[in-house]
């Protein structure tokens, strides 16, 4: 942590002595936003990480999830929740603001209990079979498993912060 304490005014925004410095500081750092890669360069990353070669792939999984996510089906399940606790975070009892639901169990989970149901189906292979299967899997739509967060409560939650502290 720097000993010095900059001045911020103006809603937040950098003084122009403060910028002058930042900039002066950012010159010839390779990592900084303007620093151009080459295209070659581009390529070789991209190559290196395609599809199993990702650290966070997972046997094509995601377009499916990401499927059931967006569906007709979880639409209507948000809409229900929504409802239920009346367009009210739960946690904050603020109306009138952008809403997102969570999950008490995450769908993460359910989804894993999913595709261990139905293990004779390929996720990559058989993606349209399950996508359909979906919409009958009680678990990703139970209302029980849903609540209303308001945006700023629902932030606190991706740290894996207890919002109930």
């Amino acid at each position: 942590m720097p000993k010095e304490v900059y001045e911020r005014t103006d809603m937040c925004r950098w003084t122009d002595e403060r910028r002058v410095k930042l900039s002066k500081r950012m010159i010839g750092n390779k990592y900084s936003l303007g620093y151009k890669q080459s295209d070659e360069t581009k390529l070789k990353k991209s190559l290196a990480l395609l599809g199993g070669k990702s650290p966070l792939y997972k046997d094509g999984r995601t377009p499916l999830t990401k499927a059931i996510r967006e569906s007709w089906k979880s639409a209507e399940w948000k809409k229900n929740i929504l409802k239920l606790d009346d367009y009210t975070c739960v946690k904050c009892n603020k109306k009138g603001c952008q809403f997102e639901i969570h999950h008490y169990i995450q769908f993460k989970d359910i989804f894993e209990s999913f595709i261990k149901k139905y293990n004779t189906l390929s996720v990559v292979n058989d993606k349209d079979m399950l996508y359909e299967l979906s919409f009958s899997y009680k678990d990703f739509w139970k209302e029980s498993n849903g609540f209303t967060l308001c945006l700023d409560c629902h932030n606190k939650t991706k740290g894996g912060e207890d919002i109930w502290m």
